[in-house]
Parts: C-alpha cells; structure tokens; sequence
C-alpha cells in the first residue's frame, strides 16, 4: 500500500480571535491566520526568497531582509522573490481553527 502522509495540527485557535478583516501572526509557528469576511486561512510567512520570516500589515506582507512584498492572500506582488506565500490546511473543529504543516 503507498504511504499516505497525514498533516499534524501546528496550530489551534479559537476563530473568535481572528478578527474581521484583520489577521494573527504566530512568529514561532511562523504562521499568520486571516479572515476576508467569512473565509479564514492561513499562510506561511516564510519568504519564498531566502526564507526571512515577513512582516503582516494591513495590506499587504512585507519582507524586511531583501524587500518582496505579498498580498493578503500570498501572491507575489513585488520581487526579487517569485514564488507566492505557501497557503496552510486550514480545518475547522467546532469553534476553532485548527492549522495543519
């Protein structure tokens, strides 16, 4: 049989604290969850240039080591990285969210 690989959880949060249009960043997870109306996810904010963790605004992710900024949803909107964001497994369990690596 092949081996199917199962995500662990990385993350656990209640989706009360992913405020309305606004996002929480887990530094050490190095993980940032949004919400976009009803639509929470999650991405890596791991640059996909050299791996500098980025920084979330309101608008945008910025990468403070070369530069690249993302959007809101990870895409690439300015280099040198050219590659976007990885987006996580997001899972919802009752009333939370739960990230998968």
């Amino acid at each position: 049989m092949p081996r199917v690989s199962q995500k662990k959880p990385l993350l656990r949060v209640a989706k009360a604290e992913v405020p309305p249009g606004g996002a929480l960043v887990f530094r050490k997870s190095r993980v940032a969850i949004v919400r976009e109306g009803d639509n929470i996810y999650a991405l890596s904010i791991v640059c996909t240039h050299l791996g500098c963790s980025v920084n979330v605004t309101p608008k945008e992710l910025i990468c403070p080591c070369h530069g690249s900024i993302f959007g809101r949803g990870g895409e690439v909107f300015k280099g040198p990285a050219d590659r976007p964001l990885e987006q996580l497994t997001v899972e919802e369990r009752g009333e939370f969210i739960v990230v998968l690596s």
